[in-house]
């Protein structure tokens, strides 16, 4: 048997400097880092070592031999001049993985047959037999790979990957085992449990980024979990090189301090998390907790907070995920200020709603998705949220721009006491108050959002720009804030379904507060905010009345009816609007609230449709039809002046016999079909649904429908 002392580790993109650093710690000589892995020289038990403690290899292969190839025959030639037969006997099976490419092979399983061929010819020639292919649970594993027409072949001694350690049951979208590892060695976690940290993990899942730093706290040799290696019919290996290989990873074990704790809401995945640790030994040092996020309580502060949370591709999950965030930010903000967090996203612009910054930033791929490990430094504010405060520049305000600043100051003067005891954040401060200044200002926080009514074809464009130039000279004066904080529209009227398309591509998400719940708004990309302002009685109706009761929301947009039902504590909600977008902005606002959307229903379709075909029954009903709609998803055309009877029948076939539909348009010349009252039960009640940011509008017309008696 030769003497072979050059191995090779693969691992996970970009986890490259990291494996080398590892192998570098464990003995070895590391002569070549390449992609996807590292070439490192040693003596067989230096290979033994790797195989157990590596925390971040997939696998581990020893090298036959490398050489250079012009051609299909100068590389079969090489393959069969290597002695097979002291490798592994004719009777194992085996199973040959081939990659990279040249000239002459294109192809990953031409290339994995060519070099089947030659193995199979060296022992025809020598056994007058030849081994059995096996894609399952193969004997002996084979690598070749061919670069620049450089051949190197190898023997994996691996067995299965040795990222698959003790998981059997996973949660959702796990990562794996050796990228978890990685996070944390990034987050310096090695370092933090010497000084008798906590650790946390508020997205645990199955519960891999705890046990990791559980086994990175012990120090605990990942390898002495396997029951199996693949160099076990490999003739080459040395058992007592083996064992004493063992017997160092098992002396590296020490006695721990920290504290280890994973929370997820979803109970079977903590179960799953708690089976996990148990097969990985450490189930004595790691606690799960079901717990949502929103009411996390941290008995001591974490040193370091590490987390993988549900991110994921589609619209609807990049909004949670950005509720997420708010909420994440909120509990570190309140229990943990000062903490290291760290986070792994292949969406780095959803974190930008957290308000820290982040000085360090690690790319990893999560199998073949690109992402990023931010690390965030918890007490520096991050300047996308926490913006300094910029004061104007002091210019004389013109006229007209005085005038409209005078106007701002009688109507907060007059709403002032009610915003505060009310706890509302987004509200109407202007509506057109003045003929010559048309314009509606809504407050959002710290932002204000203009919207300017369309001038008629009879007035001066270069008078209708000056006189919207003087109101955003007095909105900013009033307000005392840098134009970045004024989102300016312009409102056309609407046709068919132009109020639901994109303005904008920028993005500018805020988070604001009404009665204690809160609601994602978007300032720039829709004509629309995402909260009509108007509907805060009725968000109020909800939190009233929807206790236990079963709730129909209609056309229901980002779902901020649902969200007052749900708080409320409904039984049951079901969501129906035909936007994707809508519905994704509604789960969304459930995560800010902390609210499971498991028990209630998003319905992606046509209205009309849905109610002309379902059955059930509701306790409580909210019917908000646009004006008119001709969306491209439907082949039907809504007109709520034509069509509301006709919704509203189909509505209380579905309504208890004790239940209420509530009926809301924004149509400005509505009129009720008579014929409703002699069926129903008709109030209109739209006096008592205008909070004082709408003294005696007409923004909305709202019936109380019931069940005659």
């Amino acid at each position: 048997m030769q003497f072979f002392d050059e191995f090779f580790a693969s691992c996970p993109k970009n986890i490259e400097p990291l494996l080398e650093t590892e192998l570098v710690a464990l003995g070895a000589e590391a002569t070549k880092k390449t992609l996807g892995g590292v070439y490192f020289k040693g003596p067989l038990s230096l290979c033994y070592r790797a195989l157990l403690c590596s925390r971040l290899a997939n696998r581990v292969m020893v090298i036959l031999g490398k050489a250079r190839v012009e051609n299909l025959g100068d590389m079969q030639a090489f393959i069969r001049n290597i002695p097979w037969s002291e490798h592994f006997s004719v009777n194992a099976s085996i199973f040959v993985s081939f990659s990279g490419k040249s000239d002459f092979i294109n192809n990953t399983l031409f290339g994995a047959q060519a070099v089947k061929d030659a193995i199979c010819d060296r022992f025809l020639a020598d056994h007058n037999k030849r081994p059995d292919v096996a894609l399952q649970n193969p004997d002996i594993r084979i690598s070749a790979h061919l670069f620049s027409n450089q051949l190197t072949m190898g023997i994996d001694l691996t067995g299965r990957s040795l990222h698959e350690r003790y998981r059997k049951d996973q949660g959702e979208a796990p990562i794996k085992e050796n990228l978890a590892a990685a996070l944390l060695m990034r987050a310096n976690w090695p370092l933090q449990y010497e000084d008798n940290m906590t650790f946390v993990d508020p997205f645990c899942g199955s519960g891999t980024v705890c046990i990791e730093a559980a086994l990175l706290a012990k120090n605990k040799a990942p390898g002495l979990l396997r029951d199996s290696f693949g160099f076990e019919s490999w003739l080459g290996h040395q058992p007592q090189l083996y064992v004493q290989a063992r017997e160092y990873a098992q002396a590296q074990e020490h006695p721990i301090q920290c504290k280890i704790i994973g929370y997820d809401h979803d109970e079977t995945v903590i179960f799953k998390a708690r089976e996990n640790a148990k097969r990985a030994g450490v189930a004595d040092m790691v606690q799960f907790k079901t717990q949502a996020l929103h009411a996390l309580h941290f008995e001591k502060v974490p040193g370091l907070i590490l987390t993988n949370p549900p991110y994921g591709e589609r619209l609807s999950q990049e909004k949670t995920a950005m509720a997420l965030m708010q909420h994440l930010g909120e509990v570190v903000q309140k229990e943990a200020a000062g903490t290291r967090l760290g986070i792994i996203t292949n969406d780095p612009q959803a974190l930008k709603i957290l308000p820290f910054t982040a000085p360090k930033k690690y790319a990893f791929f999560n199998g073949d998705i690109p992402c990023e490990l931010l690390i965030f430094q918890t007490d520096v504010a991050h300047q996308f949220i926490k913006r300094e405060k910029t004061t104007p520049v002091e210019t004389v305000l013109s006229t007209g721009s005085q005038m409209f600043v005078n106007r701002l100051e009688k109507n907060f003067k007059k709403l002032k006491s009610w915003l505060t005891k009310e706890n509302v954040e987004a509200y109407r401060l202007y509506d057109a108050d003045m003929p010559e200044y048309a314009v509606v200002v809504d407050v959002y926080g710290k932002d204000v959002h203009v919207q300017e009514y369309a001038p008629p074809k009879s007035i001066d464009p270069i008078k209708a720009q000056a006189r919207l130039d003087e109101v955003l000279q007095g909105v900013t004066a009033f307000f005392k804030i840098s134009s970045e904080h004024v989102f300016l529209k312009q409102r056309k009227r609407q046709v068919g379904k132009t109020q639901y398309q994109k303005q904008d591509l920028v993005k500018n998400e805020r988070v604001v507060q009404e009665q204690n719940i809160k609601f994602l708004v978007n300032l720039s990309d829709y004509l629309d905010t995402g909260l009509f302002l108007d509907h805060r009685p009725m968000r109020r109706y909800m939190l009233d009345h929807a206790k236990d009761k079963r709730v129909l929301n209609l056309f229901c947009y980002t779902g901020s009816i649902s969200v007052a039902a749900a708080k409320a504590g409904a039984k049951k909600i079901v969501s129906v609007d035909m936007s994707h977008t809508y519905l994704a902005w509604a789960r969304a606002n459930f995560a800010l609230n902390g609210l499971s959307d498991l028990r209630h229903e998003f319905v992606e379709v046509d209205c009309v449709k849905w109610l002309a075909e379902t059955r059930g029954e509701f306790d409580l009903i909210f019917c908000d039809p646009p004006t008119f709609s001709n969306s491209k998803k439907t082949d039907t055309v809504l007109d709520t002046q034509r069509d509301h009877a006709h919704l509203i029948v189909y509505c209380m076939r579905l309504l208890s016999k004790t239940g209420v539909l509530l009926f809301s348009t924004n149509a400005s010349r509505f009129v009720l079909n008579e014929t409703l009252s002699s069926q129903y039960k008709v109030e209109d009640i739209s006096a008592k649904t205008f909070d004082p940011d709408f003294p005696e509008k007409k923004a909305h017309r709202v019936y109380r429908i019931t069940h005659s008696a």
